[in-house]
């Protein structure tokens, strides 16, 4: 039996389309494994860099829990935050009405506080304040039973920020941690920085 020209440019042509047809299954198998490989290792990823960070992220997984037990009364004048890592200073500075304390006068007060043997306290970022208030308290003070104020009969008792405005550097972000002749107990907003107001130092543990 003889295999004229035309046969064997057949198989050849046969044998080439099989050729393609097994590189193109070859390079989606691939993609997939590849795909695969970036979803399994991507949260390790995550991960490995977070805890790489010069900074560490801002925890609020556990914000919204209302146990309590996420603060701790270390009988020194601190309050340990178990949930955002953060040690904070258990009274405010109770700065008002006498010689009220502006926005500026409260970075003083926190970098020269020293609490136990803690130094290197600073003013809270609005984030970072915002951590504490409380809206289930139903006695006027919008923040969790182991921290003070020094002062609770101001007609609402403002707490300062370090966070200035974006627009106008003359004003920063403040709480008002209570409702006492107000309605707005809770509420977040900016003031110029000369208004006298209360400061609760932060640790960054």
């Amino acid at each position: 039996m003889t295999t004229n020209s035309s046969d064997i440019i057949i198989a050849i042509k046969v044998d080439f389309l099989l050729l393609r047809l097994i590189l193109k299954l070859m390079k989606k198998i691939i993609f997939l494994l590849s795909a695969l490989v970036v979803i399994l290792l991507l949260p390790k990823l995550v991960t490995h860099a977070s805890s790489d960070s010069a900074t560490p992220p801002f925890r609020i997984d556990c914000l919204n829990n209302p146990n309590q037990t996420r603060f701790k009364d270390n009988a020194d004048g601190t309050i340990s935050d178990k949930c955002t890592k953060l040690l904070w200073q258990k009274s405010s500075s109770n700065t008002q009405p006498v010689t009220g304390g502006t926005w500026d006068q409260a970075q003083t007060y926190c970098s020269n506080l020293v609490l136990g043997t803690q130094t290197g306290w600073r003013v809270p970022t609005i984030q970072e304040l915002f951590s504490i208030v409380n809206y289930s308290n139903t006695n006027g003070i919008y923040t969790y039973s182991p921290f003070e104020f020094g002062d609770t009969n101001e007609t609402g008792l403002y707490l300062w920020s370090s966070t200035p405005r974006v627009d106008n550097s003359t004003y920063a972000w403040s709480v008002q941690f209570t409702n006492v002749n107000s309605a707005n107990g809770g509420s977040v907003n900016t003031y110029n920085k000369i208004d006298p107001f209360e400061v609760r130092c932060v640790y960054s543990q």
